[in-house]
């Protein structure tokens, strides 16, 4: 009986020893030689997130005033006029995950800290590349989720004022969403 728990404990010692490494380089994605170590004048990962949110927030409200005075006039756009929109979102979300990524570049691969550290442990180079990889996920996804949030509500609002129905902004969406994720991935 006591050899059937001991798999089962290591199972478990895994995954903590897993979510341990996850951590440990999800948070080392965060440090930054351009930011402050001291707690005044340090960003927080939600103020970079809101500066990085900014310019798709700004031209969803001056999209609104185009497309809401369209709306007024009653002057029905046709789909090729909102293409250089639509591209304009991918554009920006790929050059904001492209300045993301060039800052955090020298993050991707363990450095001589994580060797030194690392190395004595009993860990399996594996455990310690899935647990890299898990982390750099986490961080495309809390990237890509904050940069194309807002905008994936936003600018279907906007372009449905002028033309459509809910299941349409629906759609809008869902479209917009996997365009601007895709091509910030």
């Amino acid at each position: 009986m006591g050899s059937l728990l001991s798999p089962e404990t290591s199972l478990r010692k895994d995954d903590g020893e897993f979510l341990r490494l996850v951590k440990h380089f999800f948070d080392r994605l965060f440090d930054s030689d351009l930011i402050s170590s001291g707690a005044e004048s340090r960003l927080g990962v939600g103020n970079i997130l809101a500066i990085l949110t900014f310019p798709h927030v700004l031209v969803s409200f001056w999209l609104m005033q185009k497309y809401g005075y369209l709306a007024i006039l009653g002057v029905r756009v046709p789909e090729v006029a909102f293409l250089a929109d639509k591209c304009f979102y991918v554009a920006l979300s790929m050059v904001i995950l492209g300045f993301v990524s060039v800052l955090e570049w020298d993050q991707l691969f363990p450095d001589r800290k994580d060797f030194l550290i690392l190395t004595p442990l009993p860990l399996l180079p594996r455990t310690i590349f899935a647990a890299k990889l898990a982390s750099l996920m986490l961080f495309l996804f809390l990237f890509v989720v904050s940069i194309n949030g807002i905008s994936t509500i936003l600018y279907p609002l906007v372009v449905v004022l002028n033309r459509g129905s809910l299941l349409d902004l629906l759609r809008f969406m869902a479209a917009h969403a996997m365009a601007a994720s895709a091509g910030s991935a």
